[in-house]
């Protein structure tokens, strides 16, 4: 139960390092973006005429979108351990 939870969130944190590296480097030349939402991280093929595939508006999105994914697996966790625990106090 827990580690579905832990799980989640440990790919949310990754997906995170991802998105930041792909921002960090917006200006280099010749960097192509990462991936984040497959699971392999492909890197994305840029063509011959762009120097650098980074679309910073498109990371935007995916940070806002893995945010809401991150706090509700957060929120799930912690319903999970309030459950936990009131099983425990639970007088026999």
């Amino acid at each position: 139960m827990f580690c579905t939870t832990v799980n989640a969130i440990e790919n949310s944190l990754a997906k995170q390092d991802i998105i930041a590296f792909n921002v960090a480097n917006l200006n280099t030349k010749g960097y192509k973006e990462i991936d984040s939402n497959n699971y392999n991280h492909k890197i994305v093929k840029t063509s011959k005429n762009n120097q650098n595939n980074v679309d910073l508006t498109k990371q935007i999105v995916y940070l806002n979108v893995n945010l809401i994914d991150l706090k509700a697996n957060v929120a799930v966790l912690k319903s999970q351990n309030k459950m936990l625990g009131s099983l425990i106090d639970l007088k026999i």
